[in-house]
């Protein structure tokens, strides 16, 4: 394959990973067929199969990018001595630096469908859970709460990044909407 072929296959395969992300975020991943993708992006079926053996194969390689670049945050963080509820939601602004609205995969794909993206969120998502349980400055009473306070957090960072991404100085602003929402728990 020439150069100009490989460039173009590659285009097209990167199409088909942004449409089909699209798709599952709108219409969860088990309401999503490759028809829909291949209409979407105004490509023949044949052309979304040539690219992708099976559909839990896109799938992963749809999500796989967002789960790998948290685990690698995430052990960042681990690494620290101490870890404050700032560093979580570092990672959260990280995340959605590179991600931005994809980030909805996260809450829009079955991680059952693949062992592979099952395993590589199961990962995730203990990582995630573990740094929560490190948090040093939480308030005092909430200690004991790490799983509430972590499966809140994992459940709004992105709806709430996704509202305020558009005002100025929205980092801050993420920022201490989201300690107001744990303080408030206390």
């Amino acid at each position: 394959m020439n150069n100009r072929n490989a460039k173009k296959s590659m285009a097209t395969r990167q199409l088909i990973i942004e449409t089909a992300t699209d798709l599952f975020i709108e219409k969860k991943s088990s309401n999503v067929s490759f028809d829909d993708i291949a209409d979407r992006a105004d490509l023949a079926r044949r052309t979304v199969f040539n690219h992708f053996e099976s559909k839990d194969r896109l799938i992963f390689e749809s999500t796989q990018p967002v789960l790998s670049k948290g685990i690698d945050i995430l052990n960042r963080i681990d690494k620290k001595s101490e870890i404050r509820f700032d560093d979580v939601l570092d990672l959260c602004l990280n995340l959605w630096e590179e991600f931005d609205k994809r980030l909805y995969i996260l809450y829009s794909i079955s991680f059952d469908e693949s062992d592979e993206l099952k395993d590589l969120h199961e990962e995730y998502v203990n990582l995630f859970r573990h740094v929560f349980q490190r948090i040093s400055d939480l308030p005092a009473n909430m200690h004991g709460n790490a799983k509430q306070i972590y499966s809140l957090v994992y459940k709004c960072f992105v709806p709430v990044l996704h509202s305020l991404s558009g005002i100025e100085g929205f980092h801050q602003k993420f920022k201490k909407c989201m300690k107001g929402l744990i303080n408030g728990l206390s």
